[in-house]
């Protein structure tokens, strides 16, 4: 699936998913872990189908650890970006 979408409003493609919706994100689960990377139930894709290769998931992952903005949840909250 891509991990783009195109946004008519903006005339431009948005990144709308995360690491999360790639099989990498079952790198530590047992038993899924051991299955290689192209039979996992999830990939993420460029806007125009092409693959995002490791190193890039990778780069993403670590701008998000580095960058990312923790939400300090409470019951019934709702979060607007």
């Amino acid at each position: 699936k891509s991990a783009f979408e195109y946004v008519p409003m903006l005339d431009r493609n948005i990144l709308v998913t995360s690491i999360a919706d790639d099989g990498e994100w079952f790198d530590s689960w047992p038993a899924i872990s051991e299955i290689p990377q192209a039979q996992r139930p999830m990939d993420m894709l460029f806007g125009d189908d092409s693959e995002i290769s490791l190193e890039e998931k990778q780069l993403w992952t670590d701008i998000y650890d580095n960058f990312g903005i923790p939400i300090e949840w409470a019951p019934g909250d709702v979060a607007v970006v």
